[in-house]
């Protein structure tokens, strides 16, 4: 025997699952990151048995809209509580790791039973092999993000979607889990209001008048408004952007993914910008930007094509099949609409990978190429994942390593020479600065740019409290704040050994 009846599947899946453990444990011996550290001090915080307050404050909540608002997390939703369990047991930082192991493990699962319904078994695990050792997958897992939590209700949804039928109650449940995912990332709220269409379509030979279908979808269309409404109020963020605030975020060469935090004048909306925007992250989708960055991209590329060849080519024509393309085709909508309206990063392709890893599976094996060929192209593709595998994980390892020493460094430092309980102006402008609100807790620091006017700086200065400053050397922000003699630490690991920390005069 050849191609792929040779391999054994179950012991492939079981290599497949050790190496995935594996190779996340050996990515992650420390946290590190930017939104990293945000949703670690959240989960402690909540372990603690606080309010989801965070130390983290930004000029929008001091100056702008969310004036007097609670400084919020900045990412409150659903999976801050879902990791708790695992947190009570294993602390912060490992619950996070076994709570995304979990999520991608039943992800890859869930996969597999798509797959299961159209090929059987042994071509159903392979394509959960293959999910597995994904270097996004990977990489997503080892870290401390809400992606592999949000794949598991999209892959959760899809198999709920295709295997529903007549079932009234996999439609309700398909409807509760489009609920998680919407509490998980806002982006999912169309899916409320597509269920009950779906369900219509799926039953659009039954005898049931136009009536009962049009009370059907304005009532299921009125719990998904309320559970929209309920959203704010049961997962309150700091700064609630409008949606000029959202197409405003993450314009090339103007504005950044925090925007909304540190904008205090709302810039206009304008035509020109949302075109570059949206052109800039629609190239970044068929080519990022660094080069390195295609080991995530091109194979959810690669799976977008084969679900478009699924369903023009008519390769997949069975009601089952067609309604998996659709399903991934509709997540890949999404993953559109949330990149062109936000910003394209390889993060946002996890939540719709595993139905499009399950589509482009069946459409492959549908194709019947020679059993030789075929089975010859899967392993040198699994090969290559694996060596990006290798590259990814040793590249976390060292960052991690890295960045843990750095943190426990700063942290020593904080503490010897900073009373708890002060507020503290830090000057961002790199992507480290959440490292700085994870070290400086309990006190409060107060995120600030030079670009603000001398008004508003001594407007954040007087409104926050803050007697201290840590900045560059040589910022711009020293022209604004006097302080009291020479620094108080010069900082020492780099990226950070251009700080110091300055005690403010009295203003």
């Amino acid at each position: 025997m050849s191609g792929l009846a040779r391999f054994t599947p179950w012991g492939l899946a079981a290599v497949a699952t050790l190496l995935f453990v594996g190779l996340v444990l050996y990515a992650s011996p420390d946290f590190r990151g930017d939104d990293q550290y945000w949703y670690l001090a959240d989960t402690e915080t909540l372990l603690a048995g606080g309010e989801p307050l965070s130390n983290n404050l930004y000029p929008a909540q001091i100056l702008g809209p969310a004036a007097n608002r609670p400084p919020y997390f900045l990412h409150h939703i659903l999976c801050n509580y879902l990791v708790l369990p695992a947190a009570w047991a294993a602390g912060a930082f490992y619950g996070w790791l076994l709570t995304n192991l979990a999520a991608s493990w039943l992800t890859a699962v869930l996969a597999g039973v798509l797959v299961w319904r159209f090929c059987g078994t042994r071509i159903a695990l392979l394509a959960y092999s293959t999910f597995l050792v994904l270097p996004l997958t990977i990489r997503q897992t080892s870290q401390i993000n809400a992606e592999a939590m949000i794949a598991f209700w999209a892959v959760l949804g899809t198999v709920l979607y295709v295997f529903a039928g007549q079932r009234r109650w996999c439609w309700v449940l398909l409807w509760l889990v489009a609920a998680a995912a919407f509490y998980c990332r806002v982006s999912f709220l169309p899916i409320l209001f597509l269920v009950p269409v779906a369900y219509i379509w799926q039953h659009r030979g039954s005898p049931a008048g136009p009536a009962r279908w049009i009370a059907l979808v304005a009532g299921v269309w009125l719990l998904s408004v309320l559970a929209m409404l309920i959203q704010p109020r049961w997962f309150p963020e700091a700064v609630a952007n409008d949606m000029a605030g959202i197409l405003n975020t993450a314009i090339p060469g103007q504005t950044d993914n925090m925007y909304g935090y540190f904008q205090v004048d709302p810039l206009p909306v304008t035509t020109g910008q949302l075109a570059h925007k949206f052109a800039a992250n629609l190239l970044w989708q068929a080519w990022p930007v660094s080069w390195k960055w295609l080991i995530f991209y091109l194979p959810y590329n690669l799976c977008i094509l084969a679900c478009l060849l699924g369903w023009f080519g008519r390769i997949c024509p069975s009601p089952p099949s067609r309604r998996l393309i659709q399903a991934a085709l509709v997540l890949f909508g999404l993953h559109l609409a949330t990149v062109l309206l936000t910003q394209n990063t390889f993060r946002y392709l996890m939540p719709s990978m595993p139905p499009l890893v399950a589509v482009a599976t069946v459409v492959f094996i549908t194709l019947r190429l020679p059993a030789r060929w075929a089975g010859a192209a899967w392993a040198a593709g699994l090969l290559l994942l694996l060596v990006a595998d290798g590259v990814v994980v040793q590249s976390l390892r060292q960052k991690a390593l890295r960045e843990g020493w750095v943190r426990n460094t700063l942290q020593a430092v904080i503490d010897a020479n900073l009373p708890a309980g002060q507020t503290v102006l830090v000057e961002a402008v790199t992507n480290e600065f959440p490292l700085w609100g994870y070290v400086l807790r309990p006190r409060r620091a107060v995120f600030v740019r030079p670009q603000y006017t001398a008004a508003q700086y001594d407007r954040l200065r007087r409104a926050s409290g803050a007697d201290w400053l840590i900045c560059r050397e040589d910022s711009p922000l020293r022209q604004h704040y006097a302080a009291e003699g020479e620094p108080s630490w010069h900082f020492r690991p780099a990226p950070y050994d251009k700080y110091v920390l300055l005690h403010l005069a009295e203003p």
